[in-house]
């Protein structure tokens, strides 16, 4: 029988399982870097979560970007506990940096 620790760390914190680990800290990164977090007034104390959760925020603020990484970790999140997808694994997520670079063939 397998068994895992998330509390690994003895901290108290436990850890995410790996599958959607690497999505949620890209969300952090992109978040971080985002207007909605930028352009805060000094000493407003916003969050992401703010940013995520305030419609207007959301809407107007948080780039589009930030909002398909949010739907993949959705998707990631749900494919945990998806039963048709448990002994297959959630996909691996590629992350692709020069999207943009590339040409057609």
């Amino acid at each position: 029988m397998i068994t895992y620790d998330f509390n690994a760390g003895g901290d108290g914190v436990g850890v995410m399982p790996s599958s959607c680990r690497d999505i949620r800290e890209a969300i952090a990164e992109c978040l971080r870097t985002s207007p909605c977090l930028q352009n805060a007034p000094a000493g407003s104390g916003r969050t992401g979560a703010d940013c995520l959760k305030d419609p207007y925020l959301r809407a107007n603020e948080v780039p589009e970007p930030c909002l398909l990484l949010l739907k993949n970790f959705y998707d990631c999140k749900r494919g945990l506990l998806d039963m048709r997808k448990r002994f297959r694994g959630n996909a691996p997520v590629v992350q692709r940096e020069d999207a943009e670079d590339e040409v057609p063939v």
